[in-house]
């Protein structure tokens, strides 16, 4: 069933944003049945954000079992790359449930768990603070970066790490190698 609404949501994001598609719509050209749509998945974007979790359980959440953190982010920003167009649909809704709020908060999940195996209070309100801006901040390029790919994956690597606190990259420096 996934890899039929996967495909019928490719094919639909070629010429509409994910905003633009009715669930009905989808689940139609999928020929999946409302009841087995519904059952596994509460809307249209919970399907596209569990769709996204897969491809992070292969790229950035193989961190923790010793991926480095670059390799992980090259790995995720390929995919992203090699499928520009359908991204760039996916990341233009600013539903609550859409795709960017998913990536946003797993991603303050994800780096507070890092910090705090390194250590670093995440409890505290200034950490927060520098964490959100870096993670909201990051996701916004990431965005323009999916929709316009002027820069590589490289560049934007760097780019990442230029925006990250300094703190921040100490952290990470043990999962970077």
């Amino acid at each position: 069933m996934s890899a039929d609404l996967l495909k019928a949501l490719e094919e639909l994001m070629l010429s509409k944003q994910i905003d633009d598609i009715r669930t009905s719509e989808l689940i139609s050209k999928a020929g999946v049945s409302r009841t087995s749509f519904y059952r596994k998945y509460r809307n249209k974007y919970d399907f596209l954000n569990q769709s996204y979790q897969k491809i992070l359980d292969v790229t950035l959440d193989q961190i923790p079992e010793g991926a480095s953190y670059k390799t992980s982010f090259f790995r995720l920003y390929q995919v992203l790359a090699a499928n520009a167009g359908f991204f760039s649909n996916a990341l233009s809704s600013n539903e609550p449930d859409g795709l960017k709020a998913y990536i946003g908060k797993t991603s303050v999940v994800r780096f507070r768990k890092m910090f705090r195996e390194q250590g670093m209070d995440v409890d505290d309100p200034d950490f927060m603070l520098k964490l959100y801006g870096y993670v909201y901040g990051t996701l916004e390029v990431t965005c323009v970066w999916v929709r316009d790919q002027i820069q590589s994956v490289e560049d934007l690597f760097k780019i990442s790490l230029e925006l990250m606190p300094s703190d921040f990259q100490m952290c990470l420096a043990v999962y970077y190698l």
